[in-house]
C-alpha cells in the first residue's frame, strides 16, 4: 500500500493577521496566508475569484441597505402608534369627571322636576353640556 504524504500545518508568521471565522466562512481558507504578492495578483484564478467576492459583497451590501431603510420606516412607525397608545390623564381625567357629574345632574334632575321644574330643566340642559363635552374629550383622546 502507498501511503498518501501529509502536509504539515503552516504557521503563523509574525506579520500574519489572525483569522476571524465568521459564521458561513470557508475553512478551508483559514489556513492560507492573507497577503497577496503581484505575481498572485497576476493570476487569472485570483482575479476571478476577487471579483466573484467583490460582486457578492455588492450584493449584501444592497440587502443590508434595503434592511436600514425598513427599519428606519418600521421604527418610525412604532413610536407613532406608541404615542398614539400613550394615555393622556388630563384628557383621563377631564373625560371621567364630566360623565361622571353629567350622570349624577340627570340622575337628580328627576327628583326635583314636581318642585322646581325651571330648576330640573336648567340642570338638565347642564347634564347634556358637561356629558357631551366627557365624549369630546374621549373623542379627541382617541
Amino acid at each position: 500500500m502507498t501511503e498518501v504524504p501529509t502536509e504539515p500545518e503552516p504557521e503563523a508568521s509574525d506579520n500574519a493577521l489572525p483569522v476571524a471565522l465568521a459564521k458561513g466562512s470557508r475553512r478551508s481558507f483559514t489556513a492560507i496566508r492573507r497577503e497577496l504578492s503581484e505575481d498572485d495578483l497576476k493570476s487569472p484564478a485570483v482575479q476571478k475569484m476577487l471579483l466573484d467576492d467583490t460582486d457578492r459583497l455588492d450584493e449584501e451590501l444592497k440587502e443590508a441597505k434595503g434592511f436600514r431603510e425598513r427599519f428606519h420606516d418600521a421604527d418610525k412607525q412604532r413610536a407613532i402608534l406608541q404615542e398614539k397608545l400613550k394615555t393622556h390623564t388630563g384628557f383621563e381625567v377631564m373625560s371621567s369627571g364630566c360623565l361622571a357629574v353629567g350622570g349624577a345632574a340627570f340622575g337628580y334632575a328627576p327628583n326635583i322636576w314636581a318642585a322646581q321644574q325651571t330648576t330640573s330643566i336648567i340642570l338638565l340642559l347642564i347634564a347634556a353640556i358637561v356629558t357631551l363635552a366627557g365624549l369630546w374629550a374621549k373623542v379627541l383622546r382617541a
